[in-house]
């Protein structure tokens, strides 16, 4: 494990612990505002980070300090979603910190922490750890190639801005979609995403009482709202799902899709249009300026093209990377 004599001089390390949400934002604002001119992240969103079921806050959350000043100066954050074959390493280091090597320890920390799940994984599976950053930040390029990792996968924020009406699109014969009213249509809405995304990139089989679990922590979040989240059911069976929440983060004036997943035999019929668009009208009607998402530039399922045919434009990309810790085979859709 990181010792004293890997902590770069004029830093305390601290792992586990209590940990200030409102501070990390902070650090975290200042670190992305850097290096895109905008953030939007909440307190909200680093407490679902934080309480994460895949998260071990007794090992898996690292806060450097100033040993002068006291200020934060980097955080780090080590995910293992089961069944442990590809851990997650998360960083940010503050700009004022920047070129001290604090990210560099942060990636290797998480390197030491993913070696060691590596007995909780299948037999003969391969291993991996996946570290993410913004195209615009050529200082986390350069830490990651060095210790030895490789471009995996490239994902874009694209957005539609309102600039009149929204044309929503006819809903498929046979469908009807509504909002979530309970407990139980969040599970519907969980297991549609689970189905949707098993060809996704970076979807792997977990347990259902850990995809619960997954979801139950994003619906605790501020920003979540059971009125922006949207069910497409045919015969009374949910068939496709669209999680909206209230704000992109901290930018207020803008709405965000977490989530668009339809099954597979209800594909090519026009339902992520409808779901889509349906979901433009509601943020419309909430006075929005924009509508946010995420998406995979590779995308199988052709997500891409339906979010440019709508009119949503790309506005930052970032790159995943990897390193394979164990070879053997891969359980991790790529």
């Amino acid at each position: 494990m990181t010792n004293a004599n890997d902590i770069p001089s004029g830093y305390e390390m601290t792992i586990g612990g209590d940990i200030d949400a409102a501070e990390v934002t902070n650090l975290i604002v200042a670190a992305e505002t850097d290096v895109d001119g905008l953030s939007h992240m909440t307190p909200s969103f680093v407490n679902m980070l934080l309480q994460a079921p895949d998260v071990d806050m007794g090992a898996g959350a690292l806060v450097f300090r100033h040993r002068t000043s006291g200020d934060i100066a980097g955080f780090g954050l080590f995910r293992h979603p089961e069944p442990h074959v590809e851990t997650v390493t998360k960083g940010w280091v503050h700009p004022a910190h920047r070129g001290n090597g604090l990210g560099t320890t942060i990636v290797q920390w998480g390197l030491e922490l993913a070696l060691e799940r590596i007995p909780y994984a299948p037999e003969d599976a391969r291993v991996t750890n996946r570290c993410q950053a913004s195209d615009a930040d050529t200082a986390a390029t350069t830490v990651f190639v060095d210790l030895g990792y490789s471009i995996d996968r490239h994902e874009i924020e694209m957005e539609f801005i309102f600039d009149g009406t929204v044309s929503v699109a006819p809903i498929p014969a046979g469908i009807t979609i509504r909002t979530v009213t309970s407990d139980e249509d969040v599970e519907a809405v969980a297991g549609v995403s689970s189905d949707a995304f098993r060809d996704h990139y970076g979807w792997v089989e977990s347990s259902w009482d850990q995809t619960l679990e997954r979801w139950a922590n994003f619906r605790a979040m501020d920003e979540w709202d059971d009125d922006l989240v949207f069910i497409a059911e045919a015969d009374g069976k949910a068939v496709g799902e669209l999680v909206g929440v209230r704000t992109h983060g901290s930018t207020t004036d803008t709405g965000f899709v977490g989530s668009l997943g339809i099954v597979r035999p209800w594909r090519g019929r026009g339902l992520a249009r409808a779901l889509l668009t349906h979901a433009f009208a509601a943020y419309r009607d909430r006075g929005m300026r924009a509508v946010a998402l995420d998406v995979d530039a590779d995308s199988l399922t052709g997500a891409t093209r339906l979010y440019d045919s709508v009119g949503m434009r790309p506005v930052r990309s970032e790159t995943a990377y990897l390193i394979e810790l164990r070879p053997g085979t891969d359980l991790v859709q790529r």
